[in-house]
């Protein structure tokens, strides 16, 4: 008798202790979706659907309590596993070996090279189209100074960027479709309507996916130097899978152009982090291979004129390029989003409130549905995502699929590609 009343009173203590950690857990799942009160978000830009940054801004803050919801698979889909990609904080310093050196356009390359000679260092890459070098100093630390030469602009530390992606495990489907009205705009696509090359410039891409089958059209992998972007980490997979996979094929899930065709270029590791280097030049190479839009889904705090100048190459060839503002929940985009004339995207929770993760602000130009994104994930799986990475996508889509009907703006036009969006208060296509 003694032992059951023991057993009953440790049952009671724990059943009590979980109320209190299931009541700590809701407080701290109300205080990260602290947003602000409900806002008729979805606008058009350049006649799409998306939401609109100043209603987002502009919201009243105020606390909202909500019980915490447990993890659950959804009925329909049994076997999706959880989302596996955790965030990673940022290196606090840059890369302590490697720096990027820009030069003035009327240097060449000889005297460029024995610049980098005189100082010690070997070149690692040319970046030859916006006059720089990436330059290597091997096991050594790059000198802290570098003798002044009239053909150098400036030195730069190459810093680390990394994916916009949080760790919320909260499965969610497709409801981002539904908020931005994809399906309407899938009905008034031309049966001719041409492809758009989107260039995914990211952890790489499942490149055999199924749900992918038929989307990829090649790439580059700037961090092992080959021809195999391969996903290592799954976080370009998932934002390749948000862009471009497959519909109506009864299987996986819907991406949000179904006329796009993705180039992989990989830059981030299978940690997902990566230099702004590698950044600068796959922006260049798409650019030179006539993509329509780059998808950027990756952040970092820190600027770079050497990534400025390959943005500025892109624009020149009438590229429009999107990246995702960032998860720090700070105002200000963070970079390569903040740079001039890249369209900075916000994420929003299925309320259409700011989802507490994301940078706000001036700079941040739109926002999307970025919290619990069903996507594909590594080893033919779907996973659900959270973060600004893919909330980037969708409006790369929505951009892929304004083009298909309306036209991809031509190179001697491109200025219209980066003025400020037009926005509407509704969507007339």
């Amino acid at each position: 008798m003694r032992a059951l009343r023991r057993t009953f009173w440790v049952l009671i203590s724990l059943a009590i202790l979980g109320g209190f950690g299931y009541l700590g857990y809701s407080a701290w799942y109300s205080y990260n979706r602290w947003q602000g009160t409900p806002t008729n978000a979805l606008v058009c830009v350049d006649g799409v659907p998306v939401a609109s940054a100043a209603g987002i801004e502009n919201t009243v803050r105020q606390f909202v309590w909500s019980w915490g919801p447990l993890p659950q698979l959804p009925s329909e889909y049994p076997q999706i596993p959880i989302a596996k990609i955790n965030f990673r904080s940022l290196p606090s310093r840059p890369s302590r070996d490697t720096v990027m050196i820009r030069f003035t356009p009327e240097s060449n390359y000889n005297q460029q090279r024995d610049y980098v000679r005189s100082i010690g260092g070997n070149i690692e890459r040319s970046l030859s189209r916006i006059d720089a070098l990436v330059v290597n100093f091997g096991s050594s630390r790059a000198p802290e100074t570098f003798a002044p030469s009239p053909i150098v602009l400036d030195v730069e530390s190459d810093w680390y960027t990394g994916v916009s992606a949080g760790n919320d495990e909260f499965f969610g489907l497709q409801w981002g479709l539904a908020n931005v009205g994809a399906e309407a705009i899938w009905a008034t696509l031309p049966a001719d309507a041409p492809r758009i090359r989107i260039a995914v410039i990211d952890s790489g891409v499942c490149l055999l996916h199924p749900d992918l089958a038929g989307r990829i059209i090649g790439g580059w992998d700037f961090v092992e130097n080959d021809n195999d972007p391969e996903d290592q980490m799954g976080h370009g997979c998932g934002v390749a899978g948000v862009i471009a996979a497959n519909i109506d094929n009864s299987v996986g899930v819907a991406g949000v152009a179904p006329i796009a065709e993705i180039m992989a270029l990989r830059v981030l590791d299978k940690k997902g982090i990566g230099t702004q280097s590698n950044i600068a030049a796959a922006i260049m190479y798409a650019a030179d291979r006539d993509v329509d839009i780059i998808n950027m889904s990756l952040a970092g705090p820190n600027a770079s004129a050497t990534i400025q100048d390959a943005v500025n190459y892109a624009l020149g060839k009438g590229v429009t390029l999107i990246a995702s503002a960032g998860n720090a929940g700070v105002e200000g985009a963070w970079y390569p989003a903040a740079f001039d004339n890249v369209i900075a995207v916000g994420a929003i929770d299925p309320t259409g409130e700011r989802s507490s993760f994301s940078n706000f602000g001036v700079n941040v130009d739109i926002y999307a549905p970025g919290r619990d994104i069903y996507t594909t994930g590594l080893s033919d799986s779907y996973i659900t995502m959270t973060g600004t990475s893919f909330a980037a996508p969708i409006v790369s889509g929505l951009t892929a699929l304004d083009f298909a009907i309306n036209g991809v703006p031509q190179e001697d036009t491109y200025g219209t590609v980066v003025q400020p969006p037009v926005v509407t208060e509704t969507c007339t296509s």
